[in-house]
């Protein structure tokens, strides 16, 4: 047992233990918006009867031992502390002693973020050292600095350096002190290569997993370390990577065997410590509100906790060059109004205490605004008067809101480019004027508009930018072109690369976004979406790409039948894509140096396949969804040195169904086509002079997907092998001289026929008969929709088949599929030792594992219970034994835990680090889904990070998949089991 002194700190308390500050509240260096802290920890034990020998903390200088059953206070030696339960000597392993002063709790997240570090080195030095274990390897004492690091991920150098002098490495050398014999588990992930060594001798040696981009995961590998009573020396040795682009660093934290935050355990840097501010993350933030700018200030220490270190009270300092103008004293978490200069340039300042000295942990310099931040303000008060409008459309409250918050964004940020902000801020003042007269302003907007809509995904604002020409007040409806943009651009750059205008060697992408040429009027409306940045053509983009031609076309008067596509790069790669699962929404498609050659990806052809692998390549794969373009003609534009052999797998196809094309390949261009492609905006009238038919007398239709269920007036319903790499296809004719609709079917067990959408709508006057597969079905009169289904022949079902418990649009899988739901992200807590990795897979899932800027809502299980989360699909983290929710469904789930072992299809699964992700309908709302990430220990559910792409319904996996991260395949990582569950999710 640990005597406390509890002071009131950070949203939590800080208890110190031997003189050592201990927070409770401390987060994740992932800790954010959609990644909530950790539950708080339970209270402080209950005394217990004195036992024989035992000892506790009295204080930092003496401990209470049992004696006899009567409990007894004796101070600690000199040069000792206590720590945990008994007296520590403060020396070091050579001898050294330790200035008490230097001594760091290990908070509640056990992050070692505070080192004494020397680099670079070249390898020989470094062996030197080790071998050694002599600081006069290095240089002595004076050669090692302070190397801190506020969010966890340790940094010793900047980046990484030219490796032809050797010079590639650093040493990171520190103190752990123990109270007692102890056994900890030590968690680590790298950029680069990384040994941990504790008492000399090697524990961890890790190198980053492959496919790494930016900085790792936390807690991607760990080993057991057992540390004796006293001091032990930890020395982390980095070797960065080699990209002089990528930062090298680590993270490393403690935690005991059971999963909790250490006890007993205590850090010191070797040498010169880090400052208490250098280690505190400021947990601030600037915003704009109506009251002007707001300072959101919540620190906390996310790893060392200085010895007897409060964090508030806090000075925030408002300076006008160098004087302070104003001060506000904090004395809780919790946000400040600031009241911004009328003149000049300004700093906010928070400064906080450490001892005998005072140092700022957080600091924005904001420029001479005047008075922006005011009329800023006033808007961001507009924001609840459009939103209390009843005469607005929601898609124009949205698009104010997201115009007006993300001004107030920039101008937080410190912006300095008043020209934009000026013009930015009298767009949305004239906009709000019209809303407080009680119009939309939308309604007559034109030139470059900026809108936004909510999306039902994770209910962010989404954002994209259209191009409203003078000719549509007309009302006629008009054309609607969407043009997708590439990699690392934004929705400007992308509609002025279409009439020509690309940013170009003599302006920063930031100029080009600000400063738009003047587009012309082509009569039609040009709409650029933003796809959750990098979604492209996978269900996150996808989706928002036909939102937005949703919401633009109830905001404005559109020709259903004239709606195309254009894009460049990762552009022209969703320009393949979605018109061809969607042939009944597009009118042509121009695709410029597009990816559409997903086989002969070298992640995908340099590979060997599962089956299920080769399933899931044939439903993605978007040449076998080439039948499906009859009606929607291909204006492909490639350069001759940028491998025209991607888009030609395309026009090959298109060539041999006899469907329209134009494949334009330039030799002398590389993958900068658009300049040619869109010079003088002629891509635009190709594009808009093409309209679809509104109801052709043959459609032919093939899907891998129930999401991709209809085109025109053939909608698939079932499918016979759902889990094949066979497609279901449809082809339908109408012969209007015979009263006949002749069907010819694959991998189909029933569709629909929607006679309203034919025309003439006469001839549905008399029984027309249907012939499926040869087989003739009877049909009544009438205009109604015609179900057809397949038993043992072909026969017409009195209404929609029933597919209740079964695979169907909406509910079908593959994994990846939940991305198109509302999503709720829910993680268990219920078992101590998994908590926590069940908190960082939650963070991790909550931003679809980083493939797309979007961030799903976490709950704990215990608060998700509380709420029921209707209509919501689910994203639970945690076998049945660690998560409520998951617990509470587990009967209804086609993936059972039973004790130590997963059983998937009959087959069990045990072992270290053995997980499992799968995909059900949610038992209760089987419209929306549940997804499930389980492991049987940390390391299980750990690993679902590293999860590829394309996954079918359900894979089981162990650590071992932890050496690559992401991609679209397994490749060369072993898996235990995946594939499909059969149409009845069994």
């Amino acid at each position: 047992m640990v005597g406390f002194t509890e002071h009131r700190t950070h949203g939590g308390f800080l208890a110190f233990v031997g003189g050592v500050a201990l927070t409770t509240a401390c987060g994740d260096p992932h800790q954010g918006p959609g990644n909530p802290a950790p539950p708080a920890p339970s209270a402080a034990p209950t005394p217990v009867a004195c036992v024989e020998g035992s000892s506790r903390c009295s204080d930092e200088a003496s401990e209470i031992v049992c004696r006899a059953g009567v409990p007894t206070t004796q101070p600690c030696a000199a040069g000792s502390a206590c720590l945990g339960h008994a007296c520590v000597a403060l020396t070091a392993p050579d001898g050294t002693a330790l200035p008490r002063e230097r001594l760091r709790t290990l908070g509640a997240e056990g992050w070692l973020n505070g080192w004494s570090s020397v680099t670079p080195l070249a390898k020989k030095a470094v062996d030197a050292y080790l071998e050694a274990r002599d600081p006069a390897a290095l240089g002595g004492a004076k050669a090692f600095r302070p190397t801190c690091a506020r969010d966890g991920f340790v940094t010793p150098r900047a980046r990484s350096v030219d490796k032809s002098d050797g010079q590639v490495m650093s040493v990171s050398s520190g103190l752990l002190l123990s109270d007692t014999p102890h056994r900890l588990r030590l968690w680590a992930s790298v950029s680069g290569k990384l040994r941990v060594l504790v008492g000399g001798t090697e524990v961890l040696a890790i190198e980053e997993a492959k496919g790494i981009d930016g900085r790792p995961l936390v807690d991607e590998r760990s080993a057991v370390i057992e540390l004796p009573r006293g001091a032990s020396d930890i020395t982390a040795v980095l070797d960065a990577p080699s990209d002089a682009e990528r930062v090298g660093g680590f993270y490393l934290r403690l935690r005991e065997l059971d999963g909790k935050a250490p006890s007993g355990v205590a850090f010191a840097e070797r040498f010169d410590p880090c400052d208490a501010n250098a280690l505190i993350d400021p947990g601030g933030d600037l915003d704009v509100d109506a009251s002007g700018i707001l300072l959101h200030l919540r620190p906390s220490y996310r790893g060392l906790v200085p010895a007897a270190h409060d964090l508030f009270p806090v000075s925030v300092e408002i300076q006008s060059g160098p004087k302070a103008i104003s001060t506000i004293a904090m004395k809780e978490p919790g946000d400040v109004t600031i009241t911004a200069p009328d003149k000049g340039g300004f700093t906010i300042r928070a400064v906080g205490s450490s001892g005998s000295a005072t140092d700022v942990f957080f600091s924005r310099t904001l420029p001479a605004y005047g008075g922006l931040v005011g009329r800023v303000a006033k808007l961001v008060g507009g924001i609840a008067t459009a939103q209390a409008s009843a005469k607005l459309p929601a898609g124009s409250k949205d698009s104010f809101e997201h115009h007006v918050r993300s001004l107030a964004t920039l101008v937080a940020k410190g912006d300095t480019d008043l020209p934009f902000l000026d013009r930015h801020a009298k767009t949305a003042e004239r906009l709000l004027e019209r809303i407080v007269a009680g119009e939309d302003p939308y309604a007559s907007e034109t030139g470059v508009v900026y809108r936004a809509y909510r999306s039902k995904l994770d209910g962010k604002l989404q954002p994209y930018v259209a191009f409203v020409p003078k000719s549509q007040r007309k009302a006629k409806p008009q054309p609607l072109v969407l043009i997708y943009h590439g990699r690392n651009r934004l929705p400007e750059h992308a509609l002025r690369t279409l009439i020509g205008e690309a940013p170009d060697d003599h302006m920063t992408l930031r100029f080009a976004e600000r400063n738009l040429p003047g587009f012309p009027d082509q009569g039609a409306l040009l709409v650029a979406p933003w796809g959750y940045d990098e979604g492209g053509p996978h269900p996150l983009g996808e989706d928002d790409l036909l939102r937005v031609v949703s919401e633009m076309s109830s905001a404005y008067a559109v020709d259903p039948r004239r709606v195309s596509l254009t894009g460049y790069s990762l552009g022209g790669t969703v320009a393949f894509v979605a018109p061809l699962h969607h042939p009944d929404v597009f009118s042509a498609a121009a695709p410029l140096c597009g990816y559409p050659n997903l086989l002969g990806y070298s992640s995908v052809a340099n590979v060997t396949h599962a089956p299920w692998e080769d399933a899931l390549l044939a439903k993605k794969y978007i040449v076998n969804y080439a039948e499906n373009g009859a009606y929607l003609p291909l204006q492909v534009v490639h350069g001759g040195k940028d491998g025209p052999g991607r888009s030609k797998v395309v026009i090959d196809r298109y060539k041999s169904l006899g469907y329209s094309y134009n494949f334009d390949v330039q030799d002398d261009l590389d993958h900068d086509v658009w300049d040619y492609a869109y010079e003088d905006s002629r891509m635009v009238p190709w594009l808009t002079g093409r309209a679809r038919p509104k109801a052709p007398k043959r459609v032919r239709f093939v899907s891998g997907e129930y999401r991709y269920d209809h085109a025109y007036w053939v909608r698939l319903l079932g499918m016979s092998d759902g889990a094949s790499a066979k497609l279901a296809s449809i082809d339908a004719q109408l012969d209007e001289k015979e009263s006949r609709i002749e069907v010819t079917t694959a991998n189909v067990t029933s569709f629909s026929i929607d006679r309203a959408a034919l025309e003439p709508a006469a001839t549905w006057g008399a029984a027309v008969s249907v012939v499926v597969d040869g087989e003739t079905v009877a049909t009544p009169a009438g205009s109604g929709p015609l179900y057809l289904e397949r038993g043992d022949k072909w026969g017409l079902a009195a209404g929609q088949p029933k597919r209740e418990g079964m695979k169907r649009h909406g509910v079908s899988g593959p994994l990846d599929d939940v991305l198109r739901h509302s999503i709720v992200v829910v993680y268990g807590t219920t078992v101590a030792a998994h908590a926590e990795a069940n908190r960082v897979v939650a963070g991790h899932m909550a931003r679809a594992g980083g493939a797309a800027e979007v961030s799903y809502p976490i709950m704990s299980d215990a608060e998700a219970l509380a709420d029921g989360l209707v209509g919501k699909s689910l994203v639970l983290v945690g076998s049945p034994s660690e998560n409520l929710v998951t617990a509470q469904i587990a009967e209804k789930l086609p993936v059972r835990f039973e004790g130590s072992a997963i059983v998937v299809r009959g087959k069990r699964f045990e072992g270290e680090g053995v997980g499992v992700s799968f995909i059900a309908p949610r038992p209760g709302d089987t419209d929306e889904y549940v997804v499930v990430h389980a492991g049987l220990d940390e390391g299980g559910v750990l690993a679902s990070r590293f999860l590829p792409r394309y996954l079918p319904d359900y894979v089981v996996y162990d650590a071992r998949t932890t050496a690559e991260r992401g991609g679209l395949l397994f490749g060369s990582r072993p898996f235990l089991a995946g594939g499909f569950f059969d149409e009845h999710w069994q």
